[in-house]
């Protein structure tokens, strides 16, 4: 049986969603289809949203020991466990609100977790937990984002993702002693940063010239500047296996 609906979105992230929203106010059909089932995409499901509401509470612990140097405090520590209950809460929190706004058009806008692919210009095949379902629709939007890239290292399996920081009830629950870091672009820094401000030895591996390779390097040097100087960025590092 094939549905017919005015627009289909593959991808409920920061393109797939405000379209989807709009489109519904204008009277539109719609169904968006995310594999990951959520509207936001990567930045609520493990990427922006959880990673800067634990880069927020870093600062909070930086600031707390800043005031305890002067005598304003007593001393302070950090429960990394409490960190990633704030930042599932926050996490959890988005979801609702997203939930919330999504009831609001009724059926003219639906999410299904699942993943889509063309059967033609006009007809989506959708595979999802409760099997395949075929959508017909005079529009598709792609709107897929981006996925975890593991480079071709021996031994990436023993290594961690972003996902396993910032998903809903992430793998790592602990802030580790010492952390290498491969890979020097924002994602890398901004973790390297606050498990260095938690009091983790970091190590950054990048293997090109310089950190932050695709940004302005005035602007580079400039961030460089900001960054806690117990992070030495390595660069030309190439990592060939991880054991």
């Amino acid at each position: 049986m094939i549905e017919t609906i005015d627009v289909l979105i593959i991808g409920a992230g920061g393109g797939g969603y405000p379209a989807g929203f709009r489109l519904a106010r204008a009277g539109k059909n719609v169904v968006m289809i995310d594999p990951k089932g959520v509207m936001s995409g990567n930045c609520l499901a493990e990427g922006c949203v959880p990673s800067k509401a634990v880069r927020e509470a870093a600062e909070l612990y930086l600031e707390a020991g800043r005031m305890g140097s002067f005598g304003l405090t007593g001393s302070v520590e950090v429960n990394y466990r409490d960190v990633v209950a704030y930042k599932n809460h926050v996490q959890i929190d988005r979801y609702a609100q997203h939930g919330e706004e999504l009831a609001k058009h009724d059926e003219r806008l639906r999410l299904i977790k699942g993943h889509a692919r063309f059967a033609d210009a006009h007809t989506l095949i959708v595979t999802s937990d409760g099997g395949e379902r075929i959508f017909e629709a005079p529009h598709i939007i792609v709107a897929s984002g981006s996925e975890i890239v593991i480079p071709p290292i021996p031994g990436a399996e023993f290594a961690l993702t972003s996902r396993d920081l910032f998903a809903v009830n992430p793998t790592l629950q602990t802030i580790p002693k010492r952390l290498a870091v491969i890979g020097g672009g924002y994602i890398g820094l901004e973790a390297a940063a606050f498990f260095r401000a938690f009091g983790s030895a970091v190590t950054i591996l990048e293997n090109g010239s310089s950190v932050l390779s695709a940004m302005d390097p005035g602007l580079v040097s400039t961030l460089l500047r900001l960054l806690d100087p117990a992070i030495q960025p390595i660069t030309h590092a190439h990592v060939d296996a991880i054991e």
